[in-house]
């Protein structure tokens, strides 16, 4: 009995062994395939909202939190770049708006989608915008300018905080502040809506409670206008104005207070009767004697609309004395002036008229537009105060024209209309290239370029005058006339009316007379420009600036991939000339920065045929050549 008993125990232990060796053998097992099987690649970066879908009600803001790479995004952290920031939009902003950083706000009932794009993903998430308990006591009214009504918000309980905004709903009208209406917060959900100027507004008036979640409604407050049309108005000093009443009348004036540029004085101190501006009849007032510069007076006006409403608002009147600069002795058509006022206030209305409209109009601004030469008398009212002018309106003409042509040619500039009292004169950037006469009879003499100033009065007008060779001249000229008429058609580049870019160097050139390389086919551009470097026509390999161009000097330029061409050429286009000098400030480098601007003429697809582009801003050439020198 006692072997069976210590056979068994042996039994049981040595069972519990191998029990044990069986698991750390799975165990290690586990392991291993752990280390050394191959893991599932990694999957793409994603880019997710914590939420794809959310339920919230009007008022409600929230930030939305994305997830990128399996990490919450934060969009205002210091790591992120600029550059990297996520952006967001609204499907439906009337729904709900969302801002840069991903929160969001409540703005009306429905559902729309927000979406966020990041490093070239997107993310999505369904917001649905219930209507919230709020109850406003009026959801629309309609207001005369300057009119007060009360609205209560309820229905919500242990709300702590009221507040509001306010957006204009006539986005194109003609705005100003005065135009919102204005809300006191009276507590206890009360709110007061005194209505601005006129338009149309929305308030959103918000609720938040002790939890810090927000709720909101939406009054529409429709304003017609009535009253002064103006809340601030200028006088001249001397002078008597009338204040424009709008679909009401005057009922009463009161003066609240004023200033004498240095102090404020209250009319309930100083007495009703203060001030240096005064009420001089029904709608209208005028200044005192020695009323100084930039005195100032506020008045009450009570008025009273059509309808028996009774209503007041307030008005700032400002004093001054405006001077009149006159005109120069003549006028030119062709200019606009605007009259010449001096200490005018922001608030001053100049209002100018002419005698004679054919010889001289106002325009909507206010300016002056002459129209035909002869004597005109204009009027101009600033502020009740009347400045006369006697003008004389010039219809001056220059002919000239911008010129592409060759030496030994002349030119005439004749100036007609001019006063024989003014003077005329006339002048050449660069007189060895082109010279003109004190008569204006210009001659070329050499290739290059120069700039023809025609002075007349204090009034110039500059042409630019290009000189080539006469057969890269006419060449060029020839293609200038195909600009937006000829289409870009490589099979077709030596019909009438089509080209591609080499077709059209070598088509011009042989109408002038020269026929390059071929005499009855154009080459590719690769192919002519091979020509031109092996035949020692190449002037540089490069870009060069335009004061070192010629007309009919021919552009090559290359792509990025190899097309297996001399230089991997693939485009040629013909230098047309010199168009203007510029000079500009540079503030991100800090520079004064000037040049002159030129066009080249070519044919391509992005022009849709023949067209024109400037240069050097169609920069890149890789070489550029000079048939003709």
């Amino acid at each position: 009995m006692l072997k069976n008993n210590i056979f068994g125990v042996l039994m049981r232990k040595i069972s519990a062994g191998l029990f044990s060796i069986k698991i750390f053998l799975i165990l290690s097992v586990l392991f291993l395939v752990l280390i050394f099987v191959p893991r599932a690649a990694v999957s793409a970066s994603e880019l997710a909202f914590e939420q794809d879908s959310i339920v919230l009600y009007e008022g409600n803001t929230l930030r939305l939190n994305l997830i990128y790479d399996g990490q919450e995004f934060f969009q205002d952290s210091e790591e992120f770049a600029y550059d990297w920031y996520a952006y967001f939009e609204s499907a439906d902003s009337d729904i709900v708006r969302v801002y840069y950083d991903g929160s969001i706000d409540c703005m009306g009932t429905g559902k729309t989608v927000i979406k966020a794009y990041y490093n070239g993903l997107t993310a999505e998430c369904t917001v649905k915008v219930k209507k919230n308990k709020f109850k406003l006591s009026e959801t629309e009214i309609t207001l005369y300018s300057n009119q007060s009504m009360d609205v209560k918000l309820s229905g919500i309980k242990k709300i702590t905080e009221y507040d509001y905004t306010t957006s204009n709903l006539d986005p194109d009208a003609e705005y100003s502040w005065t135009d919102s209406p204005k809300v006191e917060i009276k507590g206890g959900g009360k709110f007061t809506i005194t209505a601005g100027k006129k338009g149309r507004h929305e308030i959103r008036l918000m609720g938040t409670n002790k939890k810090g979640v927000r709720y909101a409604k939406k009054l529409i407050v429709y304003t017609v206008q009535v009253g002064p049309e103006q809340d601030d108005i200028s006088i001249a000093k001397g002078c008597s104005k009338s204040i424009n009443m709008i679909d009401s009348e005057i009922t009463s004036v009161e003066l609240v207070s004023w200033t004498d540029g240095n102090m404020i004085y209250s009319a309930d101190v100083y007495g009703a009767d203060g001030g240096y501006i005064v009420r001089d009849g029904f709608d209208s007032f005028t200044t005192k004697e020695g009323c100084p510069d930039e005195a100032m007076s506020t008045f009450r006006i009570g008025y009273e609309t059509e309808d028996g409403t009774q209503l007041y608002s307030y008005l700032n009147i400002i004093a001054y004395e405006p001077e009149y600069v006159p005109f120069d002795e003549y006028l030119w058509v062709g200019q606009i002036y605007e009259p010449g006022i001096q200490n005018a206030t922001s608030y001053s209305e100049i209002k100018c008229t002419s005698s004679d409209k054919e010889i001289l109009e106002i325009n909507d601004n206010g300016q002056l537009v002459p129209k035909a030469s002869g004597s005109v008398t204009v009027k101009i009212d600033v502020d009740g105060k009347i400045f006369k002018e006697e003008l004389t309106v010039i219809d001056v003409h220059v002919a000239g024209n911008n010129l592409l042509t060759w030496p030994g040619t002349k030119f005439s500039y004749k100036v007609t209309g001019a006063p024989s009292d003014m003077k005329i004169s006339y002048s050449s950037s660069d007189p060895s290239v082109a010279s003109i006469s004190k008569k204006g009879t210009l001659k070329t003499k050499k290739k290059g370029f120069t700039f023809i100033t025609v002075t007349v009065g204090d009034v110039e007008t500059q042409y630019t005058v290009n000189v080539g060779d006469e057969t890269a001249v006419k060449a060029v000229l020839y293609a200038g006339e195909y600009v937006g008429k000829a289409k870009y058609d490589q099979g077709r580049r030596m019909e009438e009316g089509y080209f591609d870019c080499s077709s059209l160097a070598w088509r011009s050139y042989a109408k002038a007379g020269l026929k390059i390389q071929n005499n009855d086919y154009a080459p590719t551009s690769a192919d002519l420009a091979k020509y031109m470097d092996e035949n020692g026509y190449t002037i540089a390999y490069g870009d060069l600036n335009p004061e070192d161009l010629l007309p009919g000097d021919l552009l090559f330029y290359a792509g990025s991939s190899d097309n297996g061409r001399f230089m991997k050429i693939n485009h040629v286009a013909m230098y047309y000339g010199t168009d203007y000098y510029y000079d500009y400030y540079d503030f991100w480098t800090d520079t004064f920065v000037e040049g002159l601007q030129g066009s080249i003429v070519h044919a391509g697809t992005g022009g849709g045929g023949v067209y024109f582009s400037p240069y050097p801003g169609y920069s890149g050439a890789v070489l550029i050549a000079r048939i003709c020198k």
